[in-house]
């Protein structure tokens, strides 16, 4: 993805935040909004991005039949439930592909571009304020150095 098209898509985000985090159901802690800076690993990410906004009850936990069947309680199954997986949203796209988010659909049901390349749904996290443009360009740096589980 080229440094401009990360930029234009991390400002439409900041935008659709600012609308959205009016009307949502559910609200994250303070420090969950604001964004935690740090590595684009998965380990970093796990914890201060996935757990804290995807692996909640009723969304991408442990339960019988986790949103989208996928399950992200660990690094280890957010990581088998990610990269090289089918989207059950969007036809013919992978969760994550790596070294390409612009054929990511991770990122796109994060940035709220989703409806664009075929997807379903709302925007991740639903029924919450988007994630920040930082944690959102962590993801994308992650797939870009070619997802790996680290």
């Amino acid at each position: 993805m080229r440094q401009g098209e990360v930029t234009l898509r991390i400002v439409a985000v900041v935008l659709m935040g600012v609308a959205a985090s009016a009307c949502t159901k559910e609200r994250r802690s303070a420090d969950v909004v604001a964004g935690a800076s740090g590595p684009a690993t998965l380990s970093s990410m796990q914890s201060d991005i996935f757990a804290l906004s995807c692996a909640i009850s009723g969304c991408h936990d442990n339960r019988a039949n986790p949103a989208g069947a996928l399950t992200m309680t660990s690094i280890q199954a957010s990581y088998a439930g990610l990269v090289g997986r089918n989207s059950t949203q969007a036809s013919g796209r992978k969760l994550v592909t790596p070294a390409d988010p612009d054929k990511s659909y991770l990122v796109d049901k994060l940035m709220g571009t989703h409806l664009s390349v075929g997807g379903s749904g709302r925007q991740m996290p639903q029924d919450a304020a988007p994630l920040m443009p930082g944690d959102i360009d962590r993801v994308v740096t992650w797939i870009n150095d070619g997802a790996q589980l680290n």
